[in-house]
């Protein structure tokens, strides 16, 4: 995870020249060449034009740098040019970070920020999640801007927070969970109870990413059982598991339209899960993926809930104070009485369950925190008026 009090911008100078040259070839390259062409001599000249007219900022994370960014403004508006993060440190929240703190300036200076952007360039999304929206545009580039702070309507709440089990999804059932079992030990040919004993023993492992993968899991299960396996067995098996937790990613009926209302209506909506590493790797092949600011996995955050430090995880990358959230959870893992310890508003959602099968909760009753009560997503769009 990114700790953002690492996140710095300093003035660059001559030494950072080729550095930023390279950085925005690097970014860049696939969006020139698929509009124009990129021509290195061209690219070199324009570019050294750019420098002499405004030179932009290093991003430095933890020292070392990172990126570009280049921010200025008139009397009307505060403007980003230039904004390039290298490759590895895309997707972690820190563009979020940046623009938001360009942002609380805007608002606190009364500005309107703009920006120009290419139609193609996906970091579209990243400014309308901030509320800029397309004021122009032309064939290849949109121009964006957001109004101050001062100009919009007081929100009762700044950001949602979701639990994904239970709450977006439905949680494993008993039934389910044991036919998938009971079909990876047939393939692992391992002896049912012994295995059964190691896969529970090792959940909460799983949970805070001791195990990197579930076939990390599986090999430590048949080492201590004393079992070989080849690589056949372990694919197979593996991908039952798998399979299994990539349908039980299916949104709730009514579920994406809650999202993409809150969204719309200035939200900022984030996730906060006690997983093992399969769901953070098929997340973005889910409908969820273009939804959320935000996903802490405890699997990635090597913490689960209710330890105060996921919660704060995904307020600091969301880039609000927990008492600005709404935190949204059907109350396992005592995830309700964790949220309101670091400051947020919890909610319990209890959606009857459909069938008489059992759940598979981790906790053994439901966190009785005491706390407005939901059986649908969609009283979420009531609580946050």
């Amino acid at each position: 995870m990114i700790d953002f009090s690492l996140i710095k911008t300093i003035p660059a100078d001559k030494s950072h020249y080729e550095f930023i040259y390279r950085l925005k070839k690097e970014v860049y390259y696939d969006y020139i060449t698929r509009i124009w062409s990129w021509n290195e001599d061209e690219q070199r000249q324009f570019y050294a034009q750019e420098w002499q007219k405004l030179r932009p900022d290093i991003i430095l994370y933890n020292n070392k740098p990172i990126g570009s960014i280049c921010v200025w403004n008139d009397k009307e508006a505060i403007y980003i040019e230039r904004f390039y993060i290298l490759p590895a440190y895309q997707n972690k929240g820190i563009g979020s970070h940046l623009v938001k703190t360009i942002l609380d300036r805007a608002d606190k200076e009364g500005l309107i920020a703009r920006l120009h952007v290419l139609k193609i360039n996906p970091a579209i999304s990243l400014y309308k999640r901030h509320g800029y929206v397309i004021t122009d545009e032309d064939e290849i580039m949109y121009r964006m801007e957001r109004k101050p702070a001062v100009d919009r309507p007081k929100r009762k709440y700044k950001a949602v927070i979701f639990d994904l089990y239970g709450t977006l999804v439905d949680i494993f059932t008993h039934g389910e969970y044991y036919n998938v079992m009971e079909t990876m030990i047939s393939i692992l040919k391992a002896p049912h109870d012994e295995f059964l004993k190691l896969w529970f023993g090792t959940a909460e492992r799983r949970a805070i990413g001791v195990f990197r993968t579930l076939e990390e899991n599986l090999r430590y299960i048949c080492r201590e059982l004393n079992i070989s396996v080849t690589e056949k067995q372990m694919a197979e098996a593996s991908r039952i598991r798998h399979d299994y937790v990539a349908k039980s990613l299916t949104p709730r009926e009514g579920t994406i339209e809650v999202l993409a209302y809150l969204k719309s209506g200035g939200y900022k909506v984030g996730l906060v899960s006690n997983c093992s590493t399969e769901p953070p790797a098929i997340w973005p092949d889910t409908p969820f993926a273009t939804i959320f600011d935000v996903t802490v996995f405890s699997s990635a955050a090597g913490v689960q809930k209710p330890d105060p430090r996921i919660y704060r995880m995904a307020t600091d990358a969301l880039g609000v104070k927990p008492e600005d959230c709404l935190y949204v959870g059907d109350g396992d893992s005592n995830e309700l009485t964790g949220a309101a310890g670091v400051g947020m508003h919890p909610v319990l959602i209890k959606v009857p369950p459909e069938g008489n099968d059992v759940a598979m909760r981790t906790s053994k009753k439901v966190d009785d925190f005491p706390c407005p009560c939901i059986s649908s997503l969609k009283e979420v769009l009531n609580l946050v008026k």
